[in-house]
């Protein structure tokens, strides 16, 4: 017996508000703009994981998941797709493509 879609749709809104206040602090530079302060990269993208199931299109907030899961930081490259996402890039090839080896 599975639950019906509304009570899974309510299970993933408490979960993602959950990971959201986790890490919901905010501050105001210069009093100008509302900036979010995230305290941790791995929360960051549970929480947009947990939107794309949410919202009615999901596409930019599910390029922002994998973008923020797979970039890592090196001295030698700087920010962004390296070598050390190599791994990551693969993670999520196997998630979309479960046959590719």
């Amino acid at each position: 017996m599975g639950d019906s879609e509304p009570a899974r749709r309510e299970a993933l809104r408490k979960h993602l508000l959950q990971v959201h206040a986790a890490q919901d602090e905010t501050a105001h530079p210069m009093n100008k703009y509302t900036v979010r302060i995230t305290h941790s990269t791995h929360l960051l993208v549970i929480e947009y994981a947990l939107e794309c199931f949410l919202l009615p299109d999901p596409g930019y907030r599910a390029y922002q998941t994998a973008r923020h899961y797979a970039e890592r930081f090196d001295s030698r490259y700087g920010s962004g797709l390296n070598p050390e996402s190599a791994p990551f890039l693969h993670d999520i090839v196997r998630f979309w493509m479960p046959d590719y080896a």
